[in-house]
């Protein structure tokens, strides 16, 4: 995973900085998917920082609507990528469509 960042005034080109191995989990307290990194090497220093990204229920219904958008107009890009999750994809659309395990 890879975040990136510009200047909002003073431009500078872009920043990045990778997130090698996140672990993501459900916060059930919050609602919403974390994504973790610890000792992240900061953007412009050698100090290194724990990262956390929260996305809420809304959050992924965009991040999900985004993506079967960009999935139907390039079938054949999202084919193959997205087959290991055939399965959490077909569970999720039960779990949308009311049907109960």
């Amino acid at each position: 995973m890879k975040i990136s960042r510009r200047g909002a005034a003073a431009d500078h080109g872009e920043s990045s900085i990778e997130l090698g191995e996140p672990t993501f989990s459900w916060n059930k307290t919050d609602s919403c998917l974390s994504i973790r990194q610890s000792r992240v090497k900061a953007f412009s220093t050698k100090s290194r920082h724990s990262y956390t990204v929260r996305l809420t229920l809304p959050e992924i219904n965009e991040v999900l609507r985004t993506l079967a958008d960009a999935a139907i107009s390039d079938p054949s890009h999202f084919e193959k990528a997205l087959e290991p999750s055939l399965k959490a994809i077909l569970r999720i659309q039960a779990v949308a469509g009311g049907i109960k395990t």
